[in-house]
């Protein structure tokens, strides 16, 4: 069991939006018994210098950082994905990685070496064929339990999910340029980029 307390982190996001010191943060989520913490991103820049305090103290180790973090200056709220490497504007795919090398930068600071990423998500210039689902969703007298069971959803669903996977194309080369830009300055500093799986429908990596 000591095995498994040591390996586990607890996230910031439980607690940083009503922080307003670093250090304060960590000596309450190091007060619940852990040694480990992840900085997720809802890490404002003011509370970047309690935290790098905390770490040069020896109280706490960072096991992983959420892209964004910290999050871009102005910014006082959790916002994974307020720039995207899947966006068809490459204005804000360099937001997208001007803001994740400021968090590489910061990994290596604090001698982390793992950093977790958003990769995007699908566009459409109308109406999106999740929300299309969604809207017939509350429309129908369906309940959830049902939905796996129903023709009539399963039909829906799929002609949803053949247009996220056409639409899907486009987007995932823009995102490989993306990563293919970051990866080599994530190596150089010894961090190792790990995807996260969404739950949206048309989050990347689709299902």
């Amino acid at each position: 069991m000591t095995d498994i307390l040591d390996r586990l982190s607890l996230s910031t996001c439980w607690c940083s939006a009503r922080h307003t010191d670093g250090f304060e943060m960590v000596e309450e989520m190091v007060g619940l018994g852990f040694k480990r913490i992840e900085l997720s991103h809802g890490i404002r820049i003011s509370l970047v210098p309690g935290i790098l305090k905390a770490v040069e103290k020896g109280i706490v180790e960072i096991s992983s950082l959420h892209n964004f973090c910290p999050l871009p200056g102005g910014v006082q709220q959790a916002a994974p994905n307020l720039y995207q490497p899947s966006s068809r504007d490459s204005r804000e795919r360099d937001l997208w990685f001007r803001y994740s090398m400021q968090t590489l930068d910061f990994a290596q600071k604090l001698g982390v070496e793992r950093v977790i990423m958003h990769s995007g998500s699908i566009y459409f210039f109308f109406v999106s064929a999740e929300n299309r689902l969604e809207k017939w969703i509350d429309q129908s007298e369906i309940t959830a339990n049902e939905l796996k069971e129903s023709e009539a959803f399963l039909k829906r669903r799929d002609k949803a999910m053949k247009s996220i996977r056409r639409a899907s194309l486009k987007a995932m080369d823009r995102i490989e340029e993306s990563y293919g830009r970051l990866l080599p300055e994530a190596k150089s500093r010894g961090i190792q980029l790990c995807l996260e799986n969404r739950e949206g429908m048309e989050e990347m990596p689709i299902d």
